[in-house]
């Protein structure tokens, strides 16, 4: 599942038509192709698509002070035409696109 990123960075990238999108869930594996289809599927256009993979933290948790590892999600920076935008009603109908299961049985 995607998620638009809300973020002073982002917010500041959003100026420039680059829109953060954050993939949720570490069972799928998405690539950029997968969102050029569903973009173009949805009339937008994108000019560049970049992706980055986030590290994962180490975080300290309870007295004992044990390591626990938090995960990132995987970004991707999406950027399009000056008159285009995604908003949340696209990220669902993006969701919608990528994450429905196609019956292969006729």
């Amino acid at each position: 599942m995607f998620q638009l990123i809300q973020s002073e960075k982002a917010y500041n990238l959003q100026t420039n038509n680059v829109f953060t999108l954050g993939l949720i869930s570490k069972k799928v594996t998405i690539n950029k192709i997968v969102i050029l289809k569903a973009l173009k599927a949805l009339n937008l256009e994108p000019l560049e698509i970049n992706s980055q993979n986030t590290y994962a933290k180490n975080k300290k948790k309870g007295k004992k002070f044990i390591t626990v590892r938090q995960e990132r999600p995987k970004k991707f920076y999406v950027k399009l035409a000056p008159a285009k935008k995604i908003d949340d009603e696209t990220i669902v109908l993006i969701n919608q696109k990528i994450f429905t299961p196609v019956n292969s049985n006729k």
